[in-house]
């Protein structure tokens, strides 16, 4: 990679003029026996707006480490043009949220012998604003009284002022409401039309569909499509990224003509945090679906039911003998332990199951684990790598094999579908389902439409200050779910 260029200092931003970005020729990249990366030639443009698709486990991940330079390719050259480097933005962005928009762009990056210009670090925030289209925010604001989508782009303006003339946008918009998302991928578009290449991955397709240049989609490690957007659709780029891989149906589950299971969990008026009173039931068999707006605080309403939130009024009764799990909201942040091993995460917390007389029986264990790492289709498939070498969606589904591994009779699902492409996505809710036909109660928690309308039985929607808005009862969940959807 070349020496970064401060290109905010000297108030200039220029692009390659027409030369490539960034030019790719045989890149390859091994993990032992198992080929991430093969023989990948990837050449970009200034003023280039691509979407990087694929699905997880594809080699995605390692192409952008390769780029970022956290890895060394085994095979093949990376040449990046004059001047330019590569910068990342992952979903936690790496910004400071008690610092201003102005301490943000330019940490780290101040003189070296002098006193600091604040007129002059303003008028280069300023500068850099515009570049992503934020002229309207003030360099002093705090970065914590910013949108996550402004956030991002704070994100995205100080990497280009450090010289990232390719900046790779990584899941950004998984967490972000469909309406923010949009506004985001505008703004990445302008950045884009500034002289920069902004690379987006993103398994959400309405992010990207009529919005992006170009797409790039690997599969197994290899470029499958490299095309530009001229009538690209929704059902083609599933076609080619799901090749090869069985396509579970996704339709709603026939509920009709089936009797009430037994109550498993019980709240009575239950207040938590700003979330209440909330007076609900779930039973064996049955899928309560759970949404509500960014403010509103809805995932606290899994959390409570999970124990891992406290009622500070009403009531949380849970069946005797019933053991209840959860799949967080954040992987990253609240599900994995990132340092240790596939089997590690699935497991822990669960030892009871393999302990006899104080003793846990390791190759029962192992193999128990490998059954379900199997069963849910983890790539790949040795569960003695350490979690973090697996895709987003790969990762995902290790934590469900860590919901479920004890049998519990209910199981919480918070964002069960976020950074996980279409196929894994099918397979996901293929696996719910068997849960709750299997008379387990189930709750999905998400804000994702697709998930609520595939999964759930019923929803209640929690407004923004923390109450029930309404319950969707079975018959009208694909008419809410879809109008939302429509709203953003």
């Amino acid at each position: 990679m070349t020496e970064p260029v401060n290109r905010a200092a000297s108030g200039q931003f220029p692009s390659t003029g027409g030369a490539p970005t960034v030019e790719c020729r045989g890149l390859t990249k091994r993990y032992g026996a198992h080929t991430a990366l093969d023989s990948v030639d990837l050449t970009t443009g200034p003023g280039e707006f691509i979407a990087l698709l694929g699905p997880n486990g594809a080699g995605k991940s390692t192409l952008i480490k390769l780029l970022a330079g956290v890895l060394t390719p085994d095979g093949g050259s990376i040449q990046f043009g004059e001047g330019v480097a590569a910068g990342v933005i992952h979903q936690d962005l790496g910004l400071f949220d008690d610092m201003s928009v102005a301490e943000n762009l330019f940490i780290g990056n101040v003189p070296s012998r002098g006193l600091i210009s604040f007129s002059e670090e303003d008028r280069r925030a300023r500068e850099l604003l515009e570049f992503v289209g934020l002229s309207e925010v003030n360099p002093i604001t705090l970065v914590r009284d910013l949108s996550l989508g402004e956030r991002a782009l704070i994100a995205t303006a100080k990497l280009w002022s450090q010289g990232a003339g390719l900046i790779i946008v990584d899941e950004v918009t998984a967490s972000l409401p469909r309406a923010e998302a949009s506004w985001l991928v505008e703004h990445l578009r302008t950045a884009a039309r500034s002289g920069a290449t902004v690379m987006m991955v993103t398994h959400r397709f309405e992010d990207v569909l009529g919005n992006v240049d170009r797409y790039v989609v690997v599969v197994d490690g290899k470029i499958a499509m490299d095309r530009a957007d001229d009538g690209v659709t929704r059902d083609y780029l599933v076609d080619v990224i799901s090749s090869g891989r069985n396509q579970v149906e996704v339709g709603r589950r026939d509920t009709s003509g089936r009797a009430p299971g037994d109550i498993v969990v019980e709240l009575e008026e239950a207040r938590v945090n700003k979330i209440g009173p909330l007076s609900l039931t779930l039973r064996e068999g049955e899928i309560t679906g759970v949404s509500g707006s960014s403010v509103s605080g809805f995932h606290d309403v899994g959390y409570l039911v999970a124990g891992a939130l406290h009622a500070r009024q009403g009531r949380v009764t849970t069946r005797r003998h019933t053991k209840v799990t959860c799949l967080p909201a954040h992987r990253d942040a609240d599900g994995t332990f990132p340092d240790l091993t596939v089997e590690f995460n699935m497991s822990v917390g669960n030892s009871n199951r393999w302990r006899r007389w104080g003793l846990i029986n390791l190759s029962k264990m192992r193999a128990s684990i490998a059954a379900a790492a199997h069963d849910l289709n983890v790539i790949p498939r040795d569960t003695d790598a350490v979690i973090t070498t697996l895709s987003g969606g790969n990762q995902q589904k290790a934590l469900l094999g860590r919901v479920i591994a004890d049998d519990p009779g209910c199981v919480v699902l918070c964002e069960p579908t976020r950074g996980v492409d279409v196929a894994t996505r099918r397979e996901i809710y293929a696996f719910v389902r068997k849960l709750a036909d299997n008379a387990c109660a189930v709750m999905v928690v998400s804000s994702d439409m697709e998930d609520l309308e595939a999964l759930a039985d019923r929803i209640v929607v929690i407004d923004d200050n923390g109450h029930v808005e309404t319950w969707i009862e079975p018959e009208d969940v694909a008419d809410f779910c879809n109008a939302r959807s429509a709203l953003g």
